[in-house]
Formats: C-alpha cells, sequence, structure tokens
C-alpha cells in the first residue's frame, strides 16, 4: 500500500526536512533509562497478558515518555478503493478521536511514509487542511514510520500543542518503540492462537535483544532461561554457559545472594521491583538500574522472573562527582559575605548560606520557604515577590531592596539571580546572591547630592564644567557646554565630544591630553567646537588631575570657556589699536603737512625780511594756520561728539538753504580739482526740524569727500528730494569707489578707504564718521554704495521731515579763497602741496640756488628733461605719479640717473627711510624741514 514519492519534493516535504534538519540542533536531555524500563517492562507484560490492547498501552507510553499532549498510531488501509490512514490508538487529549480516518494523500502521515525516516512537522494544519479545525492546534508533531511484513504501513506520532519542543532524545524513543509497534502488530496479524503465541514469543525474544541493555528471564528455581546479548557482555560468558544455571553456580555468594533476594522481592510484590545492583566487570565494579517483575505462566500464576537493567555506572560516578561538589560549593557558601541561595520557580527557597543569620540575626531556618518575605522592608516586598512572578522566558535579574539587619533597622542590599534548569531543559527555580551595600548606597546617595549640588553649580554658570576618568575619557559636562555644541551627555562621553571639534584641531587637541593624561600635568589649551549655530566657537579648556590618598590620578575635572566674545573683543581691540597707531601716523603726516610751509616761510622771513617775498610768506603763513586750527577742530568735534558733549541747536530750516551753505563752503575744493557739479533741488520746499550749521557740515564733508577721491576734472552729483515722510539727499561721484570689503567700515573713525600714498588726500580719516554721529543725532540715516574700485561711490542721507513754514536758513559764509605765490643754481622742487613746493623753493633760492617748482610727476619729468637739474627735492605722496614712480623713471634714464634725488615726505619711520633708500634717492627728509638741512643741500653733487 506504500505510495511512489514524487519527482519533486512537495512544499509539505520541504517544510518537513526544514524542520527536521532544525530539531538536531536543539539541546537533547539525557536518557531517563529508569522509566524507559518500566515502559518496556510493561509492554511486554501487555503483550504477554492481553496482546489486543498492546496498541493502546503503546499510545499511552509514548504519551509519558515523550512527555506529548496528545499520542497515537496511524496505519495505512484500503477502505472503500479508497486508501486511508486510520487511528488505531490514540491517547492524551485527541483520545476522543480514536478510529478517525484521513485520506492518504492528505495526511502528514503519507509524507513519513515516502520519506521513511523521523520527520517534525510545526502546525502541520498550515499544510494539511484536513487538519485545520480539529482542536486543540497542533503546535508540533513528530512521527516515526514503522514496517509490518516489511512494508511501510503506518506512523507511531507524538504531539504538542502548546511551547513544549521536541528534541533527539524523542526521536531515539519514537524509533524504538514504532519497532515494537511493529512486532505488535506482525504480531496481532497472525492468525491462530498457536501462531500468534509461537511468533509472540519469537518476536519478544527479538524485542528482548534489541533492547539497549541487559534482559534475561529466570524459572523459578533461579535458572536462566533467556539472556539478551547485552547480559551476555554483562556477565562476562557465552550464553550456553548462563542458560540453565542460578546466580550461585555463576557469580560470587554476595553477588548471587544480592541478585536472589531481589528476584524474591519481585515475586513476592507481585508487580515488580526497581533496585540497583552491582556486579564486578573487567574494568572494576558496575552499578545498574535493575527492573525485576513475575512473569505468568497459562494459570495465570508466576511461572518466571523477568528482567532488564541498564548500567548506571557512569551516572553514579556523576552524581558523586556532583555531591562532592555541592558540598564544596555549600561550604564556599557558607564563608561567604554574601548570602547565596536556591529557590523553586515561584520563589520558595530550598537553600540559604550562613550569611543570612549573620546578616538577619535570624535562624536559617527562618528564611526557608517563603519566610525570606518577612525580612524585607514593606515598602520594597512588592517589588522583590515580582523577580519570582510565572514566567516563560526567566531571565537573569538584578534587584535593591532593603532587609532586616542584625544590628537593627533594614540595610541596603543587592539582590541577583539566574534561572536553574534541568538536564531537559525545564525551569527549576532560581540560584543567586545577596550581598550587604549599606555602606556603598549611603556613600553612593551621599556622591549624588553632591554631584546635584556639583552639576547645578556647573549649570548656572557660563562655562562649561567637566569630568574624565583616570583614563581621559570624559564621564560628565555641564549642561552649559553640551547646550554650546549640541550633544547630549552620552554622546560627549568617551572621546565623543572630540565629534564636535574643528577638523584642524582634532589631531592636536587629542595629542596634547594623550600628553597631559600620561604626564599628569596640567591641561591648558585653546582650541574650537562647532556650536549649535554652525559656527565654530573658540574654547578656552583647563584642567587638573585628582589625586588620591596615594597621590594617584583618580579622575580629572576642569573647565571649557567660550571666548568668543573674548576673542570677538581682541579682534576689536586690535583693530582699534591698529586705527589708533595709523590715525597717529596720519595725524603726524597731516601735521606736518602745514608745519613744511609754515617753517619755510619763517625760514623766507628770516633770511629775506620784509622784502617782496613777505606778502606770499604771509599768505602762506595764514592758511596753513587755518589748516592746522581745521585740524584741531575736528579732533575736538570728534571728542565732543563720542563723549555726548555736543548739543543740537534745532530750528524750522528749509531743506534748499541748508544745501547752498554746503556748496558754498565745499566749492574752493571742487573748483581746485576742475570738478564739474550737478545740484538737482526741490521745486518745492522741504522743512525740517534740525541744527542748520550741522546739516551744512555733514553735506559739506560729504561733498569735500567727493572732491578728494575723484580724479581731477571729474563728476559730482548732489541732489535733494522728497520720500514719502523723508527727505532724501545722496552725494554722487566717479571718484576711486570703496571696495566692498570696506563700505561696513568707511563710517569708523580714523578709517580711510586707501592708506597707499598713491591715494593719500589728507585728512584724518574723522570726516564720515562724523557724517554718520550728526544724521543720527537728527533722527535720520546715511548709507554708502560703490561697485568697487573705479566705479565712484554714492552717500545717501535720509532725514525725517516736518510740515509747516519756517523761517529763512541762516546764510553761511565760505572760508577765504587760497590765494598762489609766484616762484634760482639747478634744483628742481616737485610738491603736490603748492605752499611746500614753493615755500621750498624760495628758501632754496635766497641761497643762490636756481630752483624749480614742480606739482606733480608728469610735470617734473618735462622739467628734468628741459632743465637738467643736479638735485631734485621730490615729494613722495602726490596723487597720480606718486615720487616713488618718478625716482624710477628718473633713474631709468641715461642722461638723468645721476641726478641726486632727495625724498621729501611726512613719513620719517626706520621702514620708510629703508624703502626711499631701495627705490634709489641719495637723502630722505622729513617735513617741516631744517634749514641746516636745506643748506646741506646746496654742497650736494651730482652722483
Amino acid at each position: 500500500m506504500e505510495q511512489a514519492p514524487s519527482a519533486e519534493p512537495t512544499a509539505a516535504q520541504r517544510a518537513a526536512a526544514d524542520a527536521t534538519g532544525e530539531l538536531v540542533q536543539r539541546p537533547s536531555r539525557r536518557p531517563a533509562y529508569a522509566a524507559e524500563n518500566r515502559a518496556l517492562v510493561a509492554l511486554a507484560e501487555c503483550m504477554a497478558r492481553a496482546p489486543g490492547s498492546v496498541l493502546d498501552r503503546l499510545a499511552e507510553i509514548v504519551l509519558e515518555l515523550c512527555r506529548a499532549d496528545s499520542a497515537g498510531i496511524s496505519i495505512a488501509e484500503l477502505r472503500e478503493g479508497q486508501s486511508v490512514f486510520c487511528w488505531r490508538a490514540v491517547a492524551g487529549r485527541y483520545a476522543p478521536l480514536l478510529g478517525s480516518v484521513v485520506p492518504y494523500d492528505l495526511s502528514p502521515c503519507a509524507v513519513v511514509v515516502e520519506r521513511k525516516e523521523p520527520t517534525l512537522f510545526r502546525e502541520p494544519a498550515r499544510l494539511f487542511p484536513v487538519l485545520q479545525g480539529v482542536e486543540p492546534p497542533i503546535r508540533e508533531a513528530l512521527l516515526v514510520p514503522f514496517f509490518i511484513g516489511g512494508e511501510l504501513r503506518g506512523a507511531l506520532w507524538a504531539v504538542a500543542h502548546d511551547s513544549r519542543q521536541f528534541d533527539s532524545e524523542d526521536v531515539r524513543l519514537l524509533r524504538s518503540l514504532a519497532h515494537f509497534a511493529s512486532l505488535a502488530l506482525q504480531t496481532l496479524s497472525l492468525r491462530g492462537v498457536e501462531s500468534a503465541l509461537s511468533a509472540l514469543e519469537r518476536r519478544f525474544e527479538e524485542f528482548m535483544e534489541h533492547l539497549p541493555g541487559l534482559a534475561w528471564i529466570k524459572d523459578l528455581a533461579g535458572r536462566y532461561v533467556f539472556v539478551n546479548d547485552g547480559a551476555e557482555r554483562a556477565f562476562g560468558r557465552p550464553r550456553a554457559q548462563i542458560l540453565g544455571r542460578s546466580d550461585a553456580e555463576l557469580f560470587p555468594a554476595p553477588i548471587a545472594e544480592q541478585f536472589q533476594s531481589h528476584d524474591r522481592a519481585a515475586l513476592a510484590d507481585g508487580k515488580g521491583i526497581e533496585t540497583i545492583e552491582t556486579l564486578e566487570h573487567g574494568d572494576g565494579v558496575h552499578h545498574s538500574l535493575v527492573a525485576k517483575f513475575p512473569i505468568p505462566g497459562a494459570d495465570d500464576a508466576p511461572a518466571f522472573v523477568g528482567g532488564v537493567a541498564i548500567d548506571i555506572t557512569s551516572r553514579l560516578q556523576a552524581q558523586q562527582v556532583l555531591r562532592e561538589s555541592e558540598e564544596r560549593l555549600r561550604a564556599m557558601a557558607d564563608h561567604s559575605p554574601a548570602i547565596i541561595y536556591m529557590t523553586h520557580p515561584d520563589g520558595e527557597c530550598i537553600f540559604l548560606s550562613a550569611a543570612w543569620r549573620v546578616l538577619t540575626g535570624r535562624e536559617v531556618a527562618l528564611g526557608l520557604g517563603f519566610g525570606w518575605a518577612e525580612a524585607i522592608h514593606p515598602d520594597d516586598l512588592a517589588r522583590v515577590r515580582r523577580v519570582f512572578e510565572p514566567t516563560l522566558d526567566p531571565k537573569p535579574f538584578r534587584i535593591e531592596f532593603r532587609l532586616v539587619h542584625a544590628a537593627g533597622g533594614h540595610h541596603w542590599m543587592i539582590g541577583s539571580g539566574a534561572p536553574r534548569f534541568g538536564d531537559d531543559g525545564e525551569f527549576l527555580g532560581w540560584v543567586g546572591s545577596v550581598l550587604d551595600v549599606d555602606k556603598e548606597k549611603r556613600a553612593e546617595e551621599g556622591l549624588r547630592h553632591s554631584i546635584r549640588l556639583y552639576r547645578a553649580v556647573g549649570d548656572s554658570i557660563d562655562y562649561g564644567i567637566w569630568i574624565c576618568d583616570p583614563t581621559g575619557r570624559n564621564v560628565y559636562a555641564s549642561e552649559s557646554f553640551l547646550r554650546l555644541v549640541g550633544l547630549t551627555q552620552e554622546q560627549c562621553s568617551d572621546y565623543g565630544w572630540a565629534e564636535a571639534l574643528h577638523p584642524d584641531d582634532v589631531e592636536r587637541t587629542r595629542a596634547f591630553w594623550a600628553e597631559c593624561v600620561r604626564s599628569g600635568k596640567e591641561w591648558d589649551f585653546e582650541h574650537r567646537f562647532r556650536g549649535v549655530d554652525g559656527q565654530y566657537h573658540p574654547v578656552l579648556s583647563r584642567g587638573v588631575p585628582v589625586k588620591g590618598e596615594h597621590g594617584e590620578t583618580i579622575a580629572w575635572a576642569g573647565i571649557n570657556l567660550d571666548i568668543t566674545r573674548l576673542k570677538q573683543v581682541e579682534t576689536e581691540l586690535r583693530e582699534v589699536d591698529r586705527r589708533k597707531d595709523e590715525f597717529l601716523a596720519t595725524l603726524a603726516h597731516e601735521l606736518r603737512n602745514p608745519l613744511a610751509p609754515i617753517r619755510n616761510s619763517l625760514h623766507v622771513l628770516k633770511l629775506a625780511g620784509n622784502g617782496p617775498q613777505s606778502e606770499r610768506v604771509h599768505e602762506v603763513l595764514d592758511r596753513q594756520v587755518n589748516h592746522l586750527i581745521r585740524l584741531v577742530d575736528d579732533l575736538l568735534e570728534v571728542a565732543r561728539i563720542t563723549s555726548g558733549k555736543i548739543e543740537l541747536r534745532r530750528a524750522r530750516i528749509e531743506l534748499a538753504e541748508v544745501v547752498r551753505a554746503a556748496v558754498e563752503t565745499s566749492r574752493p575744493a571742487i573748483e581746485r580739482a576742475r570738478h564739474h557739479l550737478d545740484l538737482s533741488l526741490p521745486s518745492e520746499p522741504l522743512w525740517l526740524d534740525a541744527d542748520s550749521v550741522r546739516l551744512a557740515q555733514v553735506l559739506s564733508n560729504l561733498l569735500n569727500n567727493a572732491a578728494k577721491y575723484t580724479e581731477e576734472g571729474g563728476r559730482i552729483w548732489l541732489r535733494a528730494e522728497r520720500r514719502g515722510r523723508f527727505a532724501v539727499l545722496s552725494v554722487r561721484d566717479t571718484g576711486v569707489g570703496i571696495p566692498p570689503a570696506m563700505q561696513p567700515r568707511v563710517f569708523d573713525l580714523f578709517t580711510q578707504v586707501d592708506r597707499t600714498l598713491g591715494r593719500a588726500q589728507g585728512g584724518l580719516g574723522i570726516g564720515l564718521a562724523l557724517v554718520k554721529r550728526l544724521v543720527e543725532m537728527h533722527g535720520g540715516s546715511v548709507a554708502v554704495e560703490s561697485a568697487g574700485w573705479g566705479a565712484g561711490s554714492e552717500f545717501t542721507v535720509r532725514l525725517p521731515l516736518l510740515v509747516g513754514d519756517a523761517e529763512s536758513a541762516a546764510e553761511t559764509t565760505p572760508p577765504p579763497a587760497i590765494a598762489r605765490a609766484s616762484s634760482r643754481r639747478r634744483f628742481l622742487v616737485v610738491d603736490d602741496n603748492q605752499d611746500a613746493a614753493d615755500s621750498l623753493a624760495v628758501l632754496l633760492r635766497l641761497q643762490g640756488i636756481d630752483a624749480e617748482v614742480a606739482y606733480d610727476g608728469p610735470s617734473a619729468l618735462e622739467l628734468m628733461k628741459r632743465k637738467r637739474p643736479e638735485v631734485v627735492v621730490l615729494d613722495l605722496g602726490m596723487p597720480g605719479m606718486d615720487g616713488y614712480e618718478v625716482a624710477a623713471e628718473i633713474r631709468a634714464d641715461a642722461e638723468l640717473r645721476d641726478t641726486v634725488l632727495v625724498a621729501l615726505t611726512g613719513w620719517g619711520q626706520p621702514d620708510h627711510r629703508q624703502k626711499t633708500a631701495e627705490s634709489g634717492f641719495d637723502r630722505h627728509l622729513v617735513k617741516p624741514v631744517e634749514l641746516s638741512e636745506l643748506q646741506a643741500l646746496v654742497t650736494l653733487r651730482t652722483r
């Protein structure tokens, strides 16, 4: 009736193969030979007494030995022309389904028969619809095929309905029992009582031969009538020398008496006994677990004594080792300062070490069972009980609680436990320890309190506090630092803080920190951390090693200070200091410019008296003194504004009048540079609440600035108009322009767009600062726009308007116009400051020198070719072509290169003198020039 296997494995076969493959990987419990022996004896008795019920008994034994929820035997049969599997024997929860019939192709048994080997199914209802709806559902099913008359005819099966998992030991048991099932079914299939009995005897002997241990049968006289191979090997004799003999003839008297007394006990009991017997083997004494039982004869009275045995010598030896180990462990446990305990799964205590009495002052017996709960602090008891609540997956635990202490009160304890499992994987309970940590707990609480205070202090200040362990790994950082870098404490711990370092600082920071940790020297380092704003912040980090009682480093502690603002202030101070130095140098230069013609004029007066030049000299003196006064006035003006001492004299004024006054003030500077001024005023009057003098000063400064920084012959536009509630004035020019980087700083004090000598136009760099301050004092604003060098500039002033009539604006009187002076051995004086050039030429002429004058570089070079002077006194800071460029042209000309060149400048620092020497100048004179230095020029000769 065996079906031919299909060519390709089905889904059920593949699933079965996978599950069966997993089965051999599972941990296997140790064999329970005693129970197996008893089961085999019971089957043998059933075969002898009631062979018709042997299959039912077999199902019950499968249920018992495999710890299954259901078990049974399915046999392939032919019913009404259809192959089916019939459930011939069922035990357990499926017992009511006895006699059920399942079509052959729809049954898991068909897969097992085709595979011809033990097979495991997980949730077979998914693969076999016929099992769907069968209650309770099958979680796992283990099936082993068996033969009838040499043909595969059915399967012996065990079923788990819950979390039970079968293992390799279950496979071994089912194989053994399936062999018995085959024998039983074949026996039952024989017809005739005599044939059945004869076959049964043969099958029984065959069964006994295949037992894994010893098997024998004695008659009532104690003579052996049957022994299997195992008994033959154990007795150390061939079977022919055993059969027909008694124990007294085969073994020493003590051994024989042992065996015979157990035989008598089995017969007296009527059902049999289990005991342990010993026998000397060639390799020593062996111990066996023996089951002895009476075998009835035809009259149902005992006719034989049967026995089966399994050698348990190794197990007993292991148990002895285990007992000795347990005794050693108990001794160790009793000498441990911690309480060692062992419990059942529900927490019922079965062992307590001597430390229980030492710590609690209570006898060990009072703590066994559930007595330990009476020693737990009431507030902690519920938490401790929850540890022992039933669970399908017990795991190690650790718990803190308070326990009654022998000294009174309660002490803090740390209890830990781990699950205990039997050889078969069954959860047996817990084993663990309880340690008194009261001192540590109270110290820890004190430390936590100190840390809370410490952290509160750290979080209340702007700089970050940090702590590292002796190896340099971070264990704490205050919130202020964590907020700065956007890290959590966990992310910052260890060396996580380095993730926020600037990439260029990582290597040197870690290297220096490692050196400090190694050497123990103080940590003092500046580096950059990335902040939550995405910017890198400079941080000053300082720390010291914390020393223990013996001088060892037990920790590191320190601070991190965000010095971003400090760095900004430092940069600002450096910039202020730089601008101060620049301003002082500029001031010295600006003061020397008017002082030079003043000194020259004084020398002229001293040498010429009240001659024809005196009037010209007085004009020069007047202009230059006025220039000095303006410089001093500007400085005083800045001082008054920055100190807040200036006051506006506000009045209702008309904007056009202010514009006209400012234009008149600036017109000489504009005309001197031959600029073209485009003036655009609104047709309507624009009234302001303002100080007309100060507003005129604002516009005049802007116009003067445009005239100063625009090449000769340039254009300047001044426009005034209304824009909503504001009056808007703009001053635009075609001048040198302002680079973008300078535009934010152009209104700062002492700032000039270009300090190079070629661009220098005089001034202290305070005009635009005055403009900004005065405009803001009027409630307005000023802005600058420029596309860069050579693109000109535009300054725009916005002032709030008033509505209503106003008196005429006060007239402004323009300053007097600058007068010009006229101008003998061959000198050439070159200076864009005409007063300085003319006065110096006059002084030279008074000393008998033929002095010519040029006011710019190109004119000087032209005169050089025509006049061929021996000495050229050359101002360096001329616009357009400066003194250095003129000197280079002269030295490059073969006809002029022997000319003596004298540098004349307001700059007298050593680097300036070095630069003129390197540029080909023979002398370096600083304005104003002393008369003695001028007289020394007379003696100069060509190179």
